[in-house]
Parts: structure tokens; C-alpha cells; sequence
């Protein structure tokens, strides 16, 4: 089973270009070369276009509302600053510092080794004290009941351990000890038994790392949310723990799901792979920082709201889309982290050197969308929304101060992608699915003194500089391989989200059918330095 996906990612670079005036770049003291003025431009939606006004639940897109009855349409300037921001990190070889610092685990009862920890887990009771998460282990080990064996009074409902659990009012008593239930499963054949409150030992502090693994690990697991929230409201729950060599807690998990650790984390693989300095990018230069070392620096770019002109909404607005909007998680490291080839085996969390890089979403072709997955059973996992048809024209400005022209040209490089043929922007709801594709166009500079040719001459020059020994930034593979991402793709094998109801997901992850995302679209890089 071949892998496919919505999305791909840029490489993440090794080396970090850190602009040598960062120190002195202030909203106050002006450069010698430093200018003020306005970038304004236009931004077409070439496909459907949903971005919400902030409310969840919300099926309309952004809005205001004219005395007239027509209404203006806006996208955020948070949305414009990110996509903006997004695409400079990978252009000017930025640091990555916008992660989740997240671990995974794995389970797979076919491995003896995995069964034997299992097997040799201790259980106990986990629970809060202020913010404080604490343990009591069980004197004795835990049993297995067969559900045959079960009153038909204690007979577990639900699908998730939480469901079951919460069915039976929380680990009731049986002969003494308390009933934990797991996830219902074809085959099922017992739940747990595990000692009761009382007959545990001393209450311990549980230490953080532990803690931070057993939240990251389990945070995308059913109804672990609820879970947290029975501990935070002062509820037991059920728990299996590994041990080290000197008694000491290793690993928590939830029962049967106990899942093993890989051995980095995702902080790890990127400063493992990537050269981080205390020191700004200039991605940072230019948009600011929070730093608890670097102290903070305010950003010299001011983005605006877009916005159209008024329009009749029911003109504007396409028929309600409804579906389940979803991808791998993170934890899916066929996609998720830089794999070798050559190797004939998927590396992991245990053995890879890098995280697969940037995300970003990979661009259809024309105005085509995918039709989204509609999940008749639990309607709470449907999406629904109403996107803007596409052509709708919105108008933006960035104002800029006291920036130097290769920071103009960067912000240039990245609001045009510099200007490289076929290559568009993709905002707002349902990336993956062709939603957002964006075209920007009508870009007009306002008190600044160079053409927009000229700042991106100025960047790209400063970008060569850094790479050193003759390199063409324009053909560096962080580059092109963004802009092929952000290409036009035709309907393909590879371009879609893998059916986990038809185990494609899983399959695709098995060592005997070891492939790779490939991006095939051509693209050219245009350069505007004089040769």
C-alpha cells in the first residue's frame, strides 16, 4: 500500500541564517538604509474559501454586515501573517521554534517484547493534589476477569475504556477488588481486576517527564480528555506502570492501551538536525519575539485585515459543505519524519535523524475540491461550512518600518513566492481538500524607494551570501520543494487521506510496503539578480 496525503513537507534546514543587524533593529533608531512605507495587493480565492470569525461552530465565513443588507468578507490579519510568516521560515532558512514538543508511544501485541512489559506492568491509582500528579501503586498485581465470569450487573457498555468504565460508576468493587475495564474489541475476552484504594502503598509524587509522556502519548487517544478531567476534579484513574531497575516510575499508561515510548521526542529530531543559536532569525528580526533569554523585540511589520468590496451574500456563498476533516497525527511517522530511501524500512521515533520538515498543504489543480468524508453515525465529528465560491477579490495592506531592503525582499519573496509561475498561497478550513487556494496579484509599493524586482534581488543576493561557495538560493531544495508543494497537482494516487476504516492508513505503514511522498511538479525559481 502506497502512502498519499493532502500535505507535504518542506526539508527542514540544517543551517540557520541569522541577519547580523538583528540586535539593532528597532521601531526607534532608524537604519542608514532603513525605509518606511506601505505594500498593498490584492488576493483572489481561485478554489472555495471558508476562514471562520472565530466562533467554532460558526457555518458562515468572516464577515461584516452593511447597512444595505450586502456583506464585506474578511480574512484575518493573523491569517495573512502566518501564511506569510510560514513561508519566510522555509525561505530564509529560519529556525523551526513553532512545534508541539510532543512524545509517542507504540503497542503492537504481536511483538514478544512488547507482551512481556506488559505482562511484568505494575498497576496502581493515579490522581491529582493541586497541580500535583500523584500515585499509589498496588500492593498486588493485577488480575484478569473473563467477561463470562462478570454479573450480568457489571456488564461494561461503550466502546472506549472511558464509556465502559463511566457505565459501571467507576470501578465498582468485585470480591474485594475493583473491576477496570478496557476498550471493547472484536474477540474480547477479559477486563482487569486491580487492587482496591486502601491496599496500595504510600502515595508518590509522579515525576514530570513521566507525566508529560503519559500526556502527549495518550492525548489523541478516545475520550482521553475526559479522563483529564476526571482528574482534574479529583477522580482516580485506573493505570499500568513500568519500573526501572531502581524501583523508580518509568512509564505510566492507561490499561491494555499501555503504549511504549520511542526514545526522542519531536524537540529532540529538531535540535538534533537543525543548528539553533540564541540569537533572532530573520524571520524574528522582522515580525518580533518573546524570549525568556533574548528578552522581547517588537515587530516592524503591520499586517491588515483583507477584505472585499460589499457583495450580495447569496451570490458570494456556496452550498453547505459537511464532512470529517482529517489526517495522520503527528505520531504517523511514514509522513511525519525524514525517511531514507535507501533503507527498505521505515525509520521511527527510536532511530530518525530529522522531523520530515514544514508542513504545508499541496495545491489541486484549477478550482478542484475533494468531496469530504461525511461520518453518519457520530455527527459530531462532521465539519460543516459554507465557502465563498471562488473569484471573490479581497485587498490588504502591510505596513512596514524601518526596514532594510533585503527584509522588504524577503517579505516580498514570501507574500509572491518569488514570483515563481504556477505557485499559489492556501488559507483558511480544508487545505487538504483544495479549499483556500489563493492567488495574490496588483502588488503596489507606497513610499518605498525600490521596485518590487529590486527587493527581491536584494534578499535572494543575502540569501547566496549565506550559502557560500557559489550556491543558488533559487535552487536550494528547501526552496524548490516548497513551491513544488504549492504547485498545481493533478489527480494522483498519492494525493489523497488514507481510508483508516479500510486500513489503508495501517497498511501503508507496514516495513514490507516502504514508500515515500515524492513532489513531481516541475518548477522554476525565477532569479532577479543581474548577471
Amino acid at each position: 500500500m502506497a502512502l498519499k496525503s493532502v500535505f507535504n513537507f518542506a526539508p527542514l534546514n540544517k543551517d540557520v541564517y541569522y541577519p547580523k543587524w538583528a540586535d539593532a533593529a528597532s521601531q526607534d533608531i532608524p537604519f542608514e538604509d532603513g525605509e518606511d512605507g506601505t505594500i498593498q495587493f490584492e488576493m483572489t480565492n481561485v478554489s472555495p474559501l471558508f476562514i471562520r470569525d472565530g466562533k467554532k461552530d460558526d457555518p458562515m465565513p468572516f464577515h461584516i454586515e452593511e447597512k444595505n443588507g450586502d456583506w464585506r468578507f474578511l480574512i484575518p490579519a493573523t491569517s495573512i501573517k502566518g501564511m506569510l510568516r510560514s513561508t519566510m521560515e522555509v525561505f530564509a532558512f529560519a529556525k523551526l521554534t513553532q512545534f508541539q514538543d510532543r512524545y509517542f508511544g507504540w503497542r503492537d501485541f504481536e511483538k514478544e517484547n512488547y507482551k512481556t512489559k506488559v505482562e511484568d506492568a505494575e498497576c496502581g491509582w493515579m490522581y491529582k493534589e493541586g497541580d500535583k500528579y500523584m500515585l499509589t501503586l498496588c500492593i498486588d498485581k493485577f488480575e484478569k476477569i473473563k467477561m463470562q465470569d462478570l454479573p450480568s450487573t457489571l456488564t461494561p457498555r461503550g466502546r472506549t475504556s472511558y464509556q465502559r468504565n463511566e457505565s459501571l460508576g467507576w470501578y465498582p468493587l468485585y470480591e474485594g477488588k475493583r473491576i477496570v475495564c478496557t476498550g471493547q474489541m472484536n474477540g474480547k475476552l477479559h477486563e482487569y481486576l486491580f487492587a482496591n484504594y486502601e491496599e496500595t502503598y504510600e502515595p508518590e509524587e509522579l515525576p514530570k517527564d513521566v507525566v508529560t509522556k503519559f500526556l502527549t502519548i495518550y492525548e489523541n487517544t478516545p475520550d482521553f480528555d475526559k479522563y483529564l478531567t476526571r482528574l482534574n476534579k479529583g477522580g482516580k484513574v485506573a493505570v499500568f506502570v513500568l519500573l526501572d531497575s531502581y524501583n523508580e516510575v518509568e512509564l505510566m499508561g492507561l490499561p491494555r492501551q499501555l503504549r511504549l515510548p520511542y526514545k526522542k521526542g519531536v524537540k529532540d529530531l529538531v535540535l538534533d538536525w537543525q543548528s539553533q543559536k540564541d540569537l533572532p532569525d530573520l524571520c524574528e528580526t522582522i515580525f518580533g519575539y518573546l524570549s525568556s533569554k533574548s528578552g522581547n523585540k517588537r515587530g516592524r511589520v503591520q499586517v491588515g485585515f483583507a477584505k472585499t468590496a460589499t457583495i450580495r451574500k447569496e451570490t458570494a456563498l456556496s452550498k453547505t459543505v459537511s464532512g470529517v476533516l482529517a489526517t495522520p497525527k503527528a505520531s504517523y511517522y511514514p509522513l511525519y519524519l525524514q525517511q531514507d530511501p535507501s533503507a527498505h524500512k521505515y525509520l521511527t521515533y527510536d532511530n530518525a535523524h530529522s522531523i520530515a520538515g514544514r508542513k504545508f498543504y499541496r495545491v489541486r489543480e484549477k478550482s478542484v475540491t475533494e468531496r469530504l468524508a461525511f461520518n453518519a453515525r457520530n455527527n459530531d465529528v462532521n465539519t460543516s461550512f459554507r465557502p465563498l465560491v471562488p473569484g471573490q477579490t479581497f485587498t490588504c495592506k502591510i505596513n512596514v518600518h524601518n526596514l532594510k531592503p533585503v527584509e522588504t525582499g524577503a517579505l516580498l519573496s514570501a507574500l509572491l513566492l518569488h514570483k515563481t509561475k504556477g505557485a499559489y498561497h492556501n488559507l483558511g478550513l480544508a487545505k487538504g481538500y483544495g479549499y483556500g487556494k489563493m492567488e495574490i496579484h496588483n502588488v503596489r509599493l507606497q513610499g518605498l524607494k525600490k521596485t518590487v524586482e529590486e527587493y527581491l534581488a536584494a534578499f535572494e543576493k543575502e540569501m547566496n551570501q549565506f550559502l557560500g561557495n557559489g550556491k543558488k538560493w533559487n535552487e536550494k531544495i528547501e526552496v524548490l520543494y516548497l513551491l513544488q508543494i504549492l504547485s498545481e497537482h493533478k489527480p494522483s494516487p498519492d494525493l489523497g487521506v488514507m481510508d483508516m476504516n479500510q486500513r489503508e492508513f495501517r497498511n501503508a505503514k507496514r516495513n514490507s510496503s516502504f514508500d515515500t511522498l515524492q513532489e513531481s511538479n516541475q518548477v522554476v525559481c525565477p532569479s532577479f539578480l543581474k548577471q
